[in-house]
């Protein structure tokens, strides 16, 4: 399996897509000594700097895993009201698993693409269906 490392190299908010691929990608969670990983594709987001901040304060500094309903809420409406990450939602199955800087996510990517439905949804995204992926960046305030 080839990794890829995420930690540290992030410029902005990314996508994980979970699906075989035959990479995974590893970034740096709640403390800095602990790593998840997710074997997937790498999406790029584009999401503006202040709802990549909207999101990074709803998120705790977790020194273990797990996010609560009204976190999640939180980061619900956020990800509704931007147009790069309305596709996505927190999954709710998998919130227990999620840290600070890796949330897990479903993506329910449109069919149509990105010029088709510009400017209600400007993501780079689309054609994946419903999967599950991460949301994940760098937090340099460590």
């Amino acid at each position: 399996m080839r990794r890829i490392n995420l930690e540290n190299v992030l410029a902005e908010m990314v996508l994980i897509v979970e699906h075989s691929s035959d990479v995974k990608y590893r970034n740096s969670v709640g403390e800095l000594e602990r790593h998840a990983e997710m074997e997937g594709i790498l999406v790029p987001l584009g999401t503006y700097a202040e709802d990549c901040e909207r999101i990074r304060s709803c998120m705790p500094h977790l020194s273990s895993p797990g996010i609560s309903k009204e976190v999640a809420d939180m980061l619900d409406s956020i990800l509704a009201s931007t147009v790069t990450a309305k596709m996505l939602t927190v999954d709710r199955g998998r919130q227990h698993d999620s840290w600070n800087r890796w949330l897990h996510v479903l993506v329910d990517s449109p069919k149509s693409t990105v010029v088709e439905l510009y400017p209600t949804y400007t993501g780079a995204a689309y054609g994946f269906g419903r999967v599950s992926g991460v949301l994940t960046w760098t937090d340099n305030n460590y």
